[in-house]
């Protein structure tokens, strides 16, 4: 008898993943059971699942069950909050919960999977089953749950990430390399332009940008009008906006391959700048201090340069955590460092000195986030089954414990900060569980 094994995707996870004819994606190389066999391990265990409403102060207010369907792989997309409605994802069904109390409004079982959400004047706009060849955009009613409108996406669905564009746009690639940006509001297509597939396009002044091929291409985001093209980037490359500046690092990385990431100013279409290590770099966040960058190789590096010139303003033998934004403010960079046993360190944005450090342990940790001034609060995942997951928030002055929240199960996505700096809403999940292969 085999024993489980927790299976847990993020979005992204789920967007490189393979598509299946039931539409069900598993991560490559997954195995999947024959029809007829017998069964190699006990069943899951039931799973949970809930809505859950902390204060800026560390009070749960409220609670909300969330019910799941059965053993499905959920995705960890941060609920996303429409005036006094708070909307979660969970096991491909969208509720709608009030704010004020937790009470469930509405639900709306769309999918099999639900890959991304964002808002639109008084809806909000649902990715469903994108590695599919069912895939949806649907716009539901934030008050009632009804449908606005739907658009299908044609063929396999879509490749990679998506990115809202600041007139109310969605841009997004679609698996056969077409680029195309949908509006939020009727779900009308802009435009569509062939460009080869990227892992997520780069909105920013504007545009939508695409990297592929040692290119990145720019085009008007309400048009799709051709702006710019930029060449002699990594022949793979992965683009981020930070700091006002579209930052280009390569995708294929190891001996020979480029290891600099090349800054350019969206609005000339020109490089503004290249920071090269000598080692593959990561762009965390950037800030009123500058743009944090990381290195992970035989020398790991935490770097903070000058969003003008790229030029470090300092350096230090750190490894910030994989996956993990610190966050930048005019006197503090807070970041996870470490590779198994995890700290919170607050480091001084003049020369990189440690102000604090707060061990976090063998933890699986989500955050930093500041919730209000003074405040950064972390989510942390137990790095053994059997312990609790907590959500905890230390002062800047000092980096003293605040407070700390134990939550009902693992947490696989990000929290969401309620406005006005009122607290966090955090998504709760039992994982689903798979057989050993």
């Amino acid at each position: 008898m085999r024993p489980r094994i927790s299976l847990i995707l993020s979005a992204a996870a789920l967007s490189a993943a393979v598509p299946l004819a039931s539409g069900i994606a598993m991560p490559a190389g997954a195995a999947a059971a024959r029809p007829g066999a017998a069964p190699s391990c006990p069943p899951p265990t039931a799973r949970h699942a809930w809505a859950v409403s902390v204060s800026g102060t560390g009070k749960v207010r409220w609670q909300t069950p969330l019910p799941v369907r059965g053993n499905t792989v959920g995705s960890a997309i941060a609920p996303v909050i429409a005036g006094p409605v708070a909307v979660l994802a969970q096991d491909g069904t969208v509720y709608g919960v009030r704010l004020a109390d937790g009470r469930r409004l509405w639900a709306w079982p769309g999918g099999q999977l639900v890959y991304g959400m964002w808002r639109s004047s008084g809806q909000v706009v649902v990715l469903t089953d994108q590695v599919s060849d069912h895939a949806r955009l649907t716009a539901l009613a934030t008050a009632t749950g009804a449908v606005r409108w739907t658009l299908r996406l044609p063929g396999q669905g879509l490749y990679g990430g998506q990115a809202a564009t600041a007139d109310g746009g969605l841009a997004m690639t679609r698996e056969d390399g077409t680029l195309q940006v949908v509006n939020l509001a009727d779900g009308a297509v802009r435009w569509a332009r062939r460009t080869g597939t990227t892992p997520v396009p780069a909105v920013a002044d504007g545009l939508v940008m695409t990297g592929v091929n040692g290119t990145v291409a720019a085009f008007a985001a309400r048009t799709g009008t051709p702006r710019w093209i930029v060449r002699g980037v990594p022949g793979q490359p992965v683009l981020q906006v930070a700091g006002g500046l579209v930052l280009v690092t390569s995708a294929a990385q190891g001996p020979g391959l480029p290891t600099a990431v090349t800054a350019i100013a969206p609005s000339a279409g020109r490089v503004a700048w290249r920071f090269d290590p000598g080692s593959p770099v990561t762009v965390l966040a950037a800030g009123p201090a500058g743009l944090t960058a990381a290195t992970y190789a035989a020398h790991p590096g935490l770097y903070l340069l000058d969003p003008a010139t790229g030029r470090p303003r300092w350096h230090v033998n750190a490894a910030a955590g994989l996956g993990q934004s610190p966050v930048v403010t005019g006197a503090d960079v807070i970041v996870i460092e470490g590779t198994s046993q995890l700290r919170l360190t607050d480091r001084d944005t003049s020369d990189g000195r440690v102000r604090w450090q707060h061990p976090l342990g063998l933890v699986e940790a989500i955050g930093p986030v500041l919730t209000k001034p003074g405040l950064a609060v972390t989510l942390t995942n137990p790095g053994r089954p059997g312990q609790p997951s907590y959500l905890a928030a230390y002062r800047l002055s000092g980096g003293g414990p605040a407070w700390r929240v134990a939550m009902p199960a693992y947490v696989p996505g990000p929290a969401s900060v309620l406005p006005g700096g009122a607290g966090l809403l955090v998504q709760p999940a039992d994982p689903g569980q798979a057989c050993e292969a």
